[in-house]
């Protein structure tokens, strides 16, 4: 006897069908190749889920037009569903063995996304490991009420060929196999009536069935679909929500640390790991340690946290230099892909296209990220490539989750990766054997240029924009010079290191200075006579004067002159001679400058160097203020204002501007007034 939970519909449509052809079951039997019992116990409900094949040569045996074929796959999806178990009773989520942690803000987010009657597609973002799937998961319960048909989750990891998509989602959804032409009438028929979510998870390996998710929203007004993919989808349905890295803690207050996020995930972890486990004051800032180095990467903390009964917590943070031999999971019941990070880095690599993976390989030099300008000015030159295809690579980049793109205090949009992907990029690198062609193009068409405008970034007319540009490039070139030092490219790193001298003095970086630019101007490999040697004297002079450190400067600079003059260097040999003088006037050895002032003055004149012209007058001020003269010394500086403004040294109109008002107080006014706009002005006011 037929179970009465299976509905006949699908015989009553089909014993219908042939009596309108003129049929028998005997011709149709004969027709489709099946016997005549078999259709016999369709027509009657005896088959309460015939095979999609049958139906197929029963369709073809009749030759059943659009309207009918329809019809009748929607009666077996009908009889399908009867026996089935109802939605809601198996929506399919994994059962997740820990404890999930944060992301309060972002279910927040999600949720309120989904309540929107005019969201059907939310898309969670982020690179591998940051937590996409935990969050869904997360989510689902939250709202099997919004959607009385329950919520579904469809796992896309094992699905390899895009056009097997919405098989996949047939399948989750109880809709039996069909074919591609065929899905697409089951599916809609499937979900009329249904108000459901969907959960997409792992979509980015499959994003060429974008276009198949959006046909089907179209097609199922009532769906909406939650996808978890390191890629966005970019359908116009999309709302898309990145998944950032957990936020890092801020300080070491033991009696709070624990309301962070990312360290609750490793002490939870770490705790699962080693049941003794426990966070106090003596391991507090190494845990702190390990979670800002990993960044706030969820699946990079927890497998740092599984390696506690390996390592100690003190251990562990000097251990994650690198990050990918370290990062390792040794349990079988995670997915192959999360179980190293390396894994984790290379599904996502393995996607991109092999001209987008060599734009990868490329950017990965930069440990801080870098421009688009500077991308195209490396990647340009060093593969041939044109801008339009580096920037739709790096788009792709940062929509596959591999980059990450954020504005910089100057309003510049620059593109970094997270440090284990960054790894991953130098090892892919490596192995392709371009690194030595990457950095060299780097140096000649970005570090070269960009160190020619930090070299005394304190005379240049437009100097604070420079000093924040330099600022924000300070690590790259760090790890350029690094990188010329470890392949024995010495002049070449003197030549960078010496640029970059005066601007770390102007940040109060004098250790760094000397640690990189004095070693390098002792190294063996650099002591003949170069244009190099003179500037990187002059530079740690300028540093050493800056740190008020006169002996030191005065002897740096003098090392400056000497090279200076072996090479007949004319500005080089300006800045020695001038600032040897700026530290002896410092000094109250006016005598001993005087001389140097003079002939600086006459290199200056013949030079024609705006920079120079008003640092004299105001060096003078300074030697009339050691004097005590008032007067001359505002009138000095009161020049030295006028041709700041003419040159457009904003910078020193500014110092000038403050020194002004001083002399004028000093001289016996009582007060500046702020005239600085007009030195002419200052000086009638002066002699009044």
């Amino acid at each position: 006897m037929m179970d009465q939970r299976h509905s006949p519909r699908f015989g009553i449509v089909l014993k219908r069908m042939p009596e309108v052809a003129g049929l028998s079951q005997e011709a149709l039997a004969e027709r489709a190749g099946l016997s005549v019992r078999g259709i016999s116990d369709l027509e009657r409900g005896a088959r309460s889920t015939p095979r999609i094949e049958t139906v197929r040569l029963i369709v073809e045996a009749l030759g059943l037009d659009e309207a009918e074929r329809a019809e009748l796959i929607a009666a077996r999806i009908d009889t399908t569903h009867a026996s089935e178990a109802q939605p809601g009773e198996d929506e399919g989520f994994p059962v997740l063995p820990t404890l999930f942690v944060g992301r309060t803000g972002e279910i927040d987010r999600i949720t309120h996304l989904i309540d929107r009657h005019d969201v059907r597609l939310v898309t969670l973002t982020g690179p591998g490991g940051v937590g996409k799937t935990r969050t869904a998961i997360e989510v689902a319960p939250l709202m099997v009420d919004r959607f009385p048909d329950g919520v579904v989750f469809v796992d896309l990891a094992p699905v390899h060929d895009p056009g097997m998509v919405l098989t996949a989602i047939a399948t989750r959804l109880g809709v039996p196999q069909h074919s591609r032409d065929d899905l697409k009438v089951a599916l809609p028929i499937a979900l009329k009536n249904r108000t459901l979510l969907m959960v997409l998870d792992n979509m980015e390996h499959v994003i060429d069935a974008s276009p198949e998710i959006a046909w089907l929203l179209k097609a199922c007004p009532s769906l909406k679909v939650l996808a978890t993919s390191r890629v966005v989808l970019r359908i116009a349905a999309e709302h898309v929500l990145a998944i950032e890295p957990l936020e890092l803690p801020s300080g070491l207050d033991t009696d709070h640390l624990m309301d962070n996020d990312a360290v609750r995930l490793f002490v939870a972890r770490a705790s699962a790991a080693d049941s003794v486990f426990a966070m106090n004051r003596d391991n507090a800032a190494a845990i702190v340690e390990i979670v800002s180095r990993l960044q706030g990467v969820p699946l990079a903390i927890e497998l740092a946290a599984a390696r506690i009964r390996l390592s100690p917590v003190s251990e562990l943070a000097s251990e994650l230099n690198p990050q990918l031999p370290v990062l390792t999971r040794s349990v079988h019941d995670a997915p192959p892909r999360h179980r190293t990070m390396r894994d984790t880095i290379s599904w996502s690599y393995d996607l991109l296209s092999s001209e987008h993976q060599a734009v990868f390989r490329g950017l990965a030099i930069f440990p801080v990220g870098c421009s688009l300008r500077t991308a195209v000015d490396i990647l340009a030159m060093d593969g041939g490539r044109d801008i339009d295809a580096i920037t739709k690579a790096i788009e792709e980049l940062v929509d596959s989750s591999l980059l990450r793109a954020h504005q910089d205090l100057d309003g510049q949009i620059r593109y970094r990766m997270l440090y284990s992907v960054r790894e991953y990029g130098l090892e892919q690198l490596a192995a392709a054997g371009e690194e030595d062609v990457v950095r060299h193009s780097a140096h000649t068409y970005w570090c070269l240029p960009l160190a020619q405008r930090a070299e005394f970034v304190h005379l240049r007319p437009d100097a604070v924009y420079w000093l924040n540009r330099i600022d924000a490039e300070s690590q790259n070139l760090r790890e350029h010079i690094a990188w010329l030092i470890d392949h024995d490219q010495m002049l070449e790193a003197l030549d960078i290191s010496g640029s970059l001298a005066s601007f770390r003095g102007l940040r109060g970086h004098f250790d760094e200075a000397h640690t990189e630019t004095g070693a390098l101007l002792a190294d063996s490999r650099n002591q003949a006579p170069s244009v190099e040697r003179a500037r990187a004297f002059v530079g740690m002079g300028i540093v050493d004067l800056l740190s008020d450190n006169t002996q030191r400067s005065i002897e740096a600079l003098r090392a400056g002159e000497v090279a200076a003059r072996q090479i007949n260097d004319a500005r080089y040999l300006w800045m020695a001679l001038y600032f040897q003088a700026v530290n002896l006037v410092y000094a109250s050895r006016i005598d001993e400058a005087l001389p140097l002032i003079e002939e600086a003055h006459e290199i200056a004149t013949t030079g024609g160097n705006p920079a120079h012209s008003a640092h004299e007058p105001a060096l003078q001020a300074t030697i009339a203020q050691r004097r005590g003269d008032w007067e001359t010394a505002f009138r000095c500086v009161q020049e030295a204002h006028r041709l700041a403004q003419h040159y457009g040294l904003t910078w020193f109109e500014a110092q000038f501007s403050r020194r002004l008002a001083f002399y004028y107080s000093r001289r016996g006014g009582v007060g500046y007034g702020g005239e600085t706009g007009d030195s002419g002005r200052a000086s009638q006011s002066g002699t009044a």
